[in-house]
């Protein structure tokens, strides 16, 4: 999952195009939101993410970081030396 959707389960098959209410727990307190699904299979379902508040997305963004979730903000000491590319030439 990420702040633009994800992939899950549920208990029905959901045709693509339903739109969802979904509410997760983060403690005491709950995420809302409702998302669309864009592709169903047996196994899993793609949803999008079509309305949440400010707040809500804010407590999402923080537990996505909590768990680790998001990739890291690009930094200059977290980059890597590639080597350059090598240009040959047909004889």
């Amino acid at each position: 999952m990420n702040l633009g959707g994800g992939i899950g389960s549920g208990e029905r098959h959901l045709a693509p195009g339903s739109l969802l209410t979904m509410k997760f727990s983060q403690g005491v307190r709950h995420i809302k939101a409702q998302a669309v699904v864009r592709g169903a299979r047996p196994q899993a379902m793609a949803f999008e993410f079509v309305e949440m508040d400010l707040d809500e997305r804010y407590r999402l963004r923080k537990l996505l970081l909590e768990l680790g979730g998001l990739p890291m903000i690009s930094q200059v000491t977290n980059r890597t030396r590639r080597r350059g590319r090598v240009a040959m030439a047909k004889t």
